[in-house]
């Protein structure tokens, strides 16, 4: 029997974000809101574009993650998304 990888829901959420060019909320732990388009990510950070500039966030000082109404989770069976890793 062949093993299934795991999915790293976190990880197929910003690849997904990132491909599709759309723009997120970011809310920080100490209340801070930030908004803009994923450029970036890997284990320890995500990078994003708004507001004319980018920002290098630190996932561990993140609290949710906003994504557009009406967004659907796809399945990634693509192969580019370790590139980000």
């Amino acid at each position: 029997m062949g093993q299934k990888a795991k999915v790293n829901i976190q990880d197929q959420l910003l690849y997904q974000a990132r491909r599709e060019k759309l723009n997120l909320k970011i809310f920080l732990l100490r209340g801070l809101m930030l908004q803009g388009r994923v450029v970036s990510y890997d284990q320890y950070s995500i990078l994003i574009q708004g507001m004319g500039r980018y920002q290098l966030i630190f996932k561990h000082a993140i609290s949710t993650i906003d994504f557009p109404e009406g967004m659907s989770l796809k399945s990634n069976t693509d192969s580019d998304s370790s590139a980000e890793e």
